[in-house]
């Protein structure tokens, strides 16, 4: 004899209700600071295409410029906070 732990329906037939689930409804609150991780995303990509054209950079160029720039803020912040 086998012992389980769960007891399963023996019938064929499910005994299981199925819930729907509610769908998700757009909110018509639009303001400056509410518009979501979407449109964040998004116009964050279109400020970098900006300035891409602006400089006249690949997206390789923008790469080494925000290294640079990291570089630069690291060795600021280092010097006005150790020395």
């Amino acid at each position: 004899m086998v012992s389980s732990f769960m007891n399963f329906p023996n019938e064929q037939r499910a005994r299981y209700v199925r819930v729907p689930i509610p769908l998700k409804r757009e909110s018509n609150f639009k303001s400056s600071f509410s518009f979501g991780f979407k449109g964040l995303i998004d116009l964050h990509k279109k400020s970098i295409e900006r300035e891409k054209k602006k400089l006249g950079v690949s997206s390789y160029g923008m790469i080494w410029i925000s290294f640079f720039r990291g570089l630069l803020v690291a060795f600021l912040v280092e010097r006005l906070i150790f020395n």
